[in-house]
């Protein structure tokens, strides 16, 4: 199943204007290259941190499939217009680009799986590659980083 196709439609085709893309068939475009990109992974998984979640990066690693849960994917939905209007409002936001969110269920499962595609921060269309990356969550618990200067940080989210 796909959620939300239209808000994320349109939030892609925003995403590439954001990265200058123009004309009239940009839409499809972008949905030229995005089915493109997904229908092909990189069957490297990857599992994120101390969880089972499964992660994978597409082919071109353009962008990155991740699994969520069903109460994650219904937390999504109920801000995933307000999460719309703030990118379109806040193109500079260090927030990530959700670009899909979808569920497949299989006859040999009792339950769905749900993930979301995220575009890849680390390949931006502008050439620009992170300088320091940190892995954020809600629990403090062994998750520590070394002290940086003020100017340090500073530079790292202006560039």
């Amino acid at each position: 199943k796909d959620y939300a196709q239209r808000l994320f439609s349109e939030l892609h085709c925003l995403l590439a204007k954001q990265d200058g893309y123009v004309g009239a068939q940009v839409g499809r475009a972008v949905a030229h290259r995005y089915c493109r990109s997904v229908c092909k992974l990189d069957l490297q998984a990857s599992h994120g941190g101390g969880t089972s979640v499964k992660m994978l990066l597409t082919h071109d690693r353009q962008y990155l499939i991740k699994q969520i849960t069903k109460a994650e994917q219904k937390q999504l939905m109920g801000m995933a217009e307000d999460y719309y209007y703030h990118i379109r409002e806040n193109p500079h936001s260090l927030l990530v680009r959700i670009v899909g969110c979808y569920s497949i269920r299989m006859h040999q499962w009792s339950k769905g799986i749900y993930f979301v595609v995220m575009r890849n921060l680390a390949r931006s269309s502008s050439g620009a590659r992170p300088v320091l990356r940190m892995d954020l969550k809600g629990c403090w618990v062994h998750r520590t980083v070394p002290d940086l200067s003020p100017a340090y940080l500073a530079y790292v989210l202006l560039t």
